[in-house]
């Protein structure tokens, strides 16, 4: 759990969204209390559809699972990632970045680009062990996708801090 008292079901919910893979992962807190909602883990492009129509019905999804979730901030955590991308690995994950920001921005939430080196600060856990760390630090078990998901409840829990 971060912070010292627990949270009410009015506190204000934070979510965090990692792009990982070619799927969105999501992670969410309730004030100081992560948010373990399975049926919000992860929103997957179909890849049925063509490419615009894929950022479009990715977008709208998204945006569902934020209207449901009514969150007071969300943040979306930039990659680590830095250099051997292939052209078409790092459109897709920007790609999905702005349409989850965009989802966001439609909807009337705050939305912003989060570094994971900050929110791991801000959280206190070490970057480097971040999956092993976590759930310790938020009093939860890991979820199913925990590697990736971790990440997205880390920007979760860093909202929750700066701004809670």
């Amino acid at each position: 759990m971060v912070g010292n008292e627990l949270a009410g079901p009015n506190d204000p919910v934070y979510v965090g969204i990692n792009i990982a893979s070619g799927d969105a992962f999501l992670g969410a807190m309730r004030g100081n209390e992560a948010l373990v909602d399975d049926n919000a883990d992860r929103i997957r492009p179909n890849v049925q559809l063509g490419d615009a129509p894929r950022f479009e019905d990715f977008r709208a999804r998204v945006g569902q699972e934020l209207r449901r979730l009514q969150p007071a901030g969300i943040g979306v955590a930039r990659t680590r990632m830095y250099g051997n991308w292939t052209m078409a690995n790092a459109s897709k994950r920007f790609g999905l970045e702005a349409a989850a920001m965009i989802a966001a921005e439609q909807e009337d939430f705050e939305c912003r680009l989060v570094t994971q080196e900050e929110a791991a600060k801000t959280v206190e856990v070490p970057i480097q062990s971040l999956a092993q760390a976590l759930p310790g630090r938020l009093e939860i078990e890991p979820t199913p996708y925990w590697k990736d998901r971790a990440v997205a409840f880390l920007v979760a829990a860093h909202l929750a801090e700066e701004f809670g």
